[in-house]
């Protein structure tokens, strides 16, 4: 019988296809709508009445911004975060992670003492440490502080694959036919460690982006972030008569947690169906 691949079993998984397909139209509209209109989430408009017209489909916030601009806007913020944050994570975590479980010993004790230090950092009051320190938060200086301090997770994660991977015989067998150790390293140790990293990436998006959200309920977050549109409309006046000042930036937030999560669960299960189906009995 042909074993079916993780592509096969990922395009039959309903979970990952629906969270593939939100996500992707999420990110689309998010690219691709500036593109055709003119947004500007910084202007001003001198009007009466806030509320959605055929000029301002989402209306106008308390400071007479446009909402549509600042949700599309803040969209690319929001995202930009999340994936920037796990790219950063990969780019660090990865390689120390491979490092420290293929030479372990003193090389891997100071890696993981290293990680051990990182993981004892509260995040969240690094980011406050990081606003007192910067009068202006961007979004680039948000993904370098939250990937800098969450990637002892990949690395931990990495290293005990590789550790599993190195006590193979195969690994005894191609040291044996003189393959250089960086060669064995990235050809042989890391196709068969990656996995669960792989799998765990969606999550670590998600997770970026709360905590970015929950940096601007502290209102100190990013200015045009999906979180900060929906922090400042926290007023009761706001919350009952002009809901369309929180509504779609938080339906939009929940969708790309949910559709991210989704694909994550997606991407798990494809990687061990037979596991997947076991726990759905």
């Amino acid at each position: 019988m042909k074993k079916r691949g993780f592509l096969y079993h990922f395009a039959r998984n309903p979970k990952g296809m629906v969270g593939l397909i939100l996500l992707a139209a999420i990110v689309l509209a998010v690219v691709l709508i500036p593109l055709f209109m003119d947004l500007d989430p910084e202007k001003v408009y001198f009007v009466k009445d806030k509320a959605p017209s055929a000029d301002h489909i989402m209306g106008l916030d308390t400071s007479f911004q446009d909402c549509f601009s600042k949700l599309v806007i803040g969209g690319r913020v929001s995202l930009l975060i999340g994936g920037g944050t796990s790219l950063i994570t990969l780019i660090i975590g990865v390689p120390l992670g491979l490092i420290a479980g293929f030479y372990r010993k003193r090389v891997g004790a100071a890696i993981n003492r290293t990680a051990e230090i990182f993981l004892s950092f509260p995040v969240m009051v690094l980011l406050l440490l990081m606003v007192a320190v910067f009068s202006h938060v961007t979004p680039l200086i948000i993904i370098v502080v939250m990937g800098c301090v969450s990637w002892p997770g990949t690395a931990k994660m990495l290293y005990s694959m590789a550790i599993s991977v190195m006590n193979n015989e195969y690994i005894l067998a191609v040291r044996a036919m003189g393959k250089s150790n960086a060669r064995i390293m990235f050809t042989d140790v890391l196709p068969n460690s990656i996995t669960p990293v792989l799998v765990s990436l969606p999550f670590r998006v998600s997770i970026s982006i709360m905590l970015e959200t929950t940096l601007a309920f502290l209102g100190l977050g990013v200015a045009t972030s999906w979180g900060r549109q929906i922090y400042l409309a926290t007023t009761m006046n706001v919350m009952v008569n002009q809901m369309w000042m929180w509504l779609p930036p938080t339906i939009c937030l929940v969708a790309v947690i949910v559709s991210v999560n989704m694909l994550g669960e997606g991407i798990r299960d494809s990687y061990d169906p037979k596991s997947a189906r076991e726990s759905q009995k």
